[in-house]
């Protein structure tokens, strides 16, 4: 019987022994994953506004394993030391409209990946996939510096398309078999554009509904925003399709959607219709990502020279900044010193209208529709937050675009966008408290992302070789 026992007790050891070491494998933190310990820090947790003063934050692998007050958290005792006295910690940033390039896969187009983190942007929702975008995400997975990735598939748009690399649906079949490739291939939205007819895009509803894929975009003009509104669309993009809902009657540019006529229709608004459409969108639960950024980096001639000589464009290949000339070119080479008043009047509006959708409680993300014109990776995101404060929304509210927000509308909450025990590790150190002024949320100390601690100095290293890449293909193109 005594051997029994014994035999049966050494294996219920063995077993248990087993399981931890099953546990371990399994889960994303390991004993042998460094640790990383920030002292005496104010975390902004982002579940609502409030600062925890005097922490201490313990991280391991890419999961927060401990926080509470300093004087009581216990400290791993091979966990790296961070001082965080005056400082803060905030979770990562996610710029939720970007357009990654399509060679991104070439170490010498790394360029956006880096300028991301460097930012403190340590998500992004990429709104033109193609199947390289699917490999770079599995790069970065394994460990590739950058981003998580959250991706579209190709944008899909009626015929002719306005951008001659969509892809065309122009009957309900071949929608339907565009929504279920993209689902098969990984991506994660369906992108919708400006030119669908009204079958084919209920055509995409309808089948995305059924893959259980969610359809993100533009308003389609057959469709109409109050359409995409009964769609439940997840995201629209741009404020897409809200001119033609706010427009006064007597506006000028009444019932035109040609591209000039949208961009003046937001500067004349009606306020019972604005309100009534905010309603509308809450009751829809459709989310708005504005891009506030991006038209406002639309300037006459004297100011986009000033624009080319802000820092951050140095980090900028050349081939980029002569991508943005060509926008110059297409788009704005007409306008008059009168249009592009009218524009900066549009800019406001489009304030306005996010200011109103956020006082009626609807649901905004943060995002700059990078690298377009001047909109430069992770820097702009910063300057979309500090839009979004002069629209209305408190710093907090701000903040919560890039982080809560953006994390709530991917379906991650449970494991990203506030600072919690068991979430990814995903966070940025700064230096003064984002609550009181959003562009503390520029002044950065370091980057935390899936394990790796990026303090300042290598930050600095990183945007350094960036200025120096971008100095020698100028040389090269010359």
């Amino acid at each position: 019987m005594p051997s029994t026992v014994s035999s049966i007790s050494s294996l219920l050891r063995a077993v248990c022994f087993l399981a931890l070491v099953l546990r371990s494998f399994a889960g994303t933190e390991r004993p042998t994953d460094p640790a990383f310990a920030f002292l005496h820090v104010s975390i902004v947790p982002m579940d609502y506004n409030h600062v925890l003063k005097e922490q201490t934050l313990v991280v391991r692998g890419d999961r927060i394993t401990a926080m509470g007050p300093s004087d009581t958290t216990e400290i791993p005792p091979d966990a790296i030391r961070i001082d965080g006295a005056n400082k803060y910690i905030i979770p990562g940033l996610a710029d939720m409209h970007v357009h990654l390039q399509r060679d991104m896969g070439k170490s010498s187009n790394s360029w956006m990946l880096s300028l991301f983190i460097a930012n403190g942007v340590t998500t992004v929702r990429n709104m033109w996939g193609t199947p390289d975008h699917l490999l770079l995400r599995k790069e970065i997975e394994s460990g590739r510096l950058g981003p998580r990735i959250f991706t579209s598939g190709p944008v899909i748009d009626g015929s002719p398309p306005m951008w001659k690399a969509s892809v065309v649906a122009d009957t309900p079949s071949v929608a339907r078999d565009l929504v279920i490739s993209q689902k098969q291939e990984g991506y994660d939205f369906i992108k919708v554009y400006s030119r669908l007819k009204a079958d084919v895009y209920d055509a995409i509803v309808a089948t995305a509904k059924e893959q259980n894929i969610r359809v993100v975009g533009h308003t389609p003009l057959s469709v109409g925003l109050k359409g995409v509104l009964a769609a439940r669309q997840a995201s629209v993009e741009h404020l897409d399709g809200y001119a033609n809902e706010v427009e006064t009657a007597d506006s000028p540019v009444y019932g035109k959607t040609d591209w000039y006529s949208q961009m003046i229709a937001y500067s004349f608004v009606d306020r019972a219709k604005l309100q009534r459409i905010v309603r509308e969108t809450g009751e829809a639960g459709v989310w708005n990502c504005p891009t506030l950024v991006t038209m406002s980096k639309w300037v006459p001639p004297e100011e986009k020279r000033a624009l080319l000589q802000s820092p951050e464009v140095a980090y900028v290949p050349t081939a980029v900044q002569e991508s943005w000339e060509d926008l110059y070119r297409v788009q704005l080479s007409g306008f008059s010193r009168l249009d592009f008043l009218k524009l900066r009047r549009s800019d406001e509006a489009r304030s306005q209208i996010v200011g109103a959708l956020n006082s009626g409680g609807d649901r905004i993300l943060a995002g700059t529709d990078t690298p377009n014109a001047f909109v430069v990776p992770g820097y702009s995101l910063h300057e979309e937050l500090a839009k979004l404060v002069g629209a209305g929304l408190t710093p907090y509210q701000a903040l919560s675009t890039a982080t809560r927000n953006a994390a709530d509308f991917l379906g991650k909450l449970d494991e990203s966008g506030t600072v919690a025990i068991g979430k990814r590790a995903d966070l940025v150190l700064i230096d003064g408290d984002p609550l009181v002024d959003i562009s503390n949320a520029n002044n950065i100390a370091g980057v935390l992302v899936r394990g790796r601690w990026l303090p300042a100095t290598d930050l600095n290293k990183l945007l350094a070789e960036l200025r120096n890449r971008a100095k020698e293909t100028a040389k090269t193109v010359q």
